[in-house]
């Protein structure tokens, strides 16, 4: 209850001081908080969590990607710059360790090449996953950000391997929109305070095209559209740094 309630502190006092606290800024504080946000205080999924993920029901979901991956990288395993598997966003490390045994155990050799690189900005959660992945310390490293990861000062694309990532894009903060039919235009969906209670509150925003004149027309009032810019970051710093794979 102690983490909860320096959340709704930490919420408060930013709402307090703008006014409205845009919805993604919410989303942002609610799971990623570095004291108290749910991802960084939430370590158990599955039986002892708050839902289930293919991860937590067993072995298999990490087997079959890793068997993927293993015909992914046979082609590049001559390469000068080695065979490497970039997992962002990997939690307590369960997949990444689902992965490396099967490698290990299957594809001995490949194995004996592999880097395994992790990209996470969680001080926490990068201690969760050094204590899952211990096993395999040699193999592992990790980063703050893809571009620490595969090198900064490379202007051409130089990753060889496999960047990827599980249910991560989709935990990305989001930012809401919605339609107001009688004044035909777009509104960005915040929150505010009301008495002790988190309430919806409108934030006027400059018209932006999320469809066409044609189909505005016949949009309810009050529909709605979600985007992530911080995820369309992620996913073009990616292909950014992919020369193959």
């Amino acid at each position: 209850m102690q983490v909860m309630s320096t959340l709704l502190e930490i919420i408060r006092h930013e709402i307090h001081k703008s006014g409205v606290l845009p919805f993604a800024r919410f989303m942002e504080l609610a799971l990623y908080c570095p004291d108290c946000g749910y991802y960084e205080t939430k370590k158990d999924i599955g039986r002892r969590g708050d839902f289930y993920t293919s991860v937590s029901v067993g072995e298999l979901f990490g087997q079959l990607l890793a068997c993927q991956f293993a015909g992914w990288l046979e082609p590049l395993r001559n390469a000068e710059c080695g065979v490497r598997i970039v997992e962002a966003g990997a939690h307590d490390g369960k997949l990444a360790a689902d992965i490396l045994n099967w490698l290990q155990l299957k594809r001995p050799k490949l194995f004996g090449q592999i880097e395994y690189g992790i990209v996470e900005p969680s001080a926490r959660r990068q201690e969760w996953q050094r204590e899952t992945l211990k096993d395999f310390a040699p193999r592992v490293r990790w980063s703050s950000d893809i571009q620490a990861m595969v090198g900064r000062d490379s202007v051409e694309p130089n990753f060889h391997g496999i960047i990827f990532s599980n249910e991560l894009l989709d935990a990305f903060p989001v930012r809401r929109f919605g339609w107001d039919a009688k004044n035909k235009n777009w509104f960005e969906w915040g929150v505010a305070i009301a008495g002790d209670k988190f309430i919806w509150a409108k934030i006027p925003t400059p018209h932006s095209a999320f469809c066409t004149p044609q189909l505005e027309a016949v949009l309810p009032d009050g529909y709605t559209i979600e985007t992530s810019p911080a995820a369309e970051n992620w996913w073009r710093e990616a292909a950014g740094v992919l020369a193959r794979g």
